[in-house]
């Protein structure tokens, strides 16, 4: 009889690690979900800057693209997404700088959101 508790301890060490790993995948599997951005992707160019250093236009630093559509000027705001902060540096404190970003737009609280997928300066 003594065999029976180490059966069942030995089947909890084998049957828990399973169990967190499946957790763990529908977690990983649901912010990726969360991720992706809305709406199909589309090519914009304009100036991109940073709102606060290049534009003054916030207090805090934001890459944002300015695009002219119509006659006026539209900004789109992007994702604090690892393309938006690989190309941070490059226009922090800099008047802003032609370029084309391709991504997903979105809007979120009347502002139009860019998460993009591609920066290029021309």
């Amino acid at each position: 009889m003594k065999l029976t508790p180490s059966i069942l301890l030995l089947a909890s060490f084998l049957v828990i690690p399973i169990a967190a790993r499946a957790d763990s995948a529908e977690k990983k599997a649901a912010k990726t979900e969360a991720a992706k951005p809305a709406g199909k992707e589309v090519t914009l160019t304009g100036t991109f800057g940073c709102a606060k250093c290049s534009f003054k236009e916030a207090k805090a630093c934001q890459n944002v693209l300015k695009v002219k559509k119509g006659g006026k000027e539209v900004t789109y705001e992007l994702a604090d997404n690892q393309v938006s902060k690989d190309h941070h540096e490059a226009i922090c404190h800099d008047p802003g700088k032609p370029a084309t970003v391709k991504g997903a737009v979105s809007e979120e609280g009347g502002k139009k959101v860019l998460t993009a997928s591609d920066i290029k300066f021309n």
